[in-house]
């Protein structure tokens, strides 16, 4: 499946939807919108016990890179070399993103806490990892045993 074109009925040539990269786009953009706005809005933070009270930073961040990464970088086949340059700027970039929001905080009247932003990171990380990982398994598919 492609990431560029809609899918068609084969038998009828009529498109079932908007290709799937322009989801994957509006996927982003309301991801986006999102992090900035519960980042920026004077709203609390859930109260959640111990380690879980950073998760929804992880979560979020995890999404945003896994969207981002997707729609700049991804291509329908997956096969080739791993855009590992690619993947350090949108990397780099949302790391930055989270540290500049993290620090604007304190322009609207919330805290700015430091465990937020390795929150942040740690999300984007894990969500780079799990995509590289995707792109190397369709790069590379293993044969069944004999």
């Amino acid at each position: 499946m492609s990431l560029t074109s809609s899918d068609a009925d084969r038998s009828t040539g009529r498109t079932t939807g908007p290709p799937p990269s322009v989801i994957v786009w509006m996927l982003l953009a309301l991801t986006l919108v999102g992090i900035v706005f519960l980042s920026l809005a004077p709203v609390p933070d859930p109260d959640l016990p111990g380690p879980l009270e950073h998760l929804p930073h992880a979560a979020a961040y995890a999404a945003l890179t896994g969207l981002l990464l997707t729609a700049t970088l991804w291509r329908p086949a997956g096969r080739g070399r791993v855009p590992w340059l690619g993947a350090t700027v949108v990397t780099l970039c949302l790391v930055i993103l989270g540290s500049t929001l993290e620090l604007a905080q304190a322009v609207v009247g919330r805290d700015i806490e430091v465990a937020d932003t390795v929150a942040n990171v740690v999300g984007t990380l894990a969500a780079l990892a799990a995509w590289l990982l995707v792109w190397i398994l369709r790069s590379h598919p293993v044969d069944p045993p004999a």
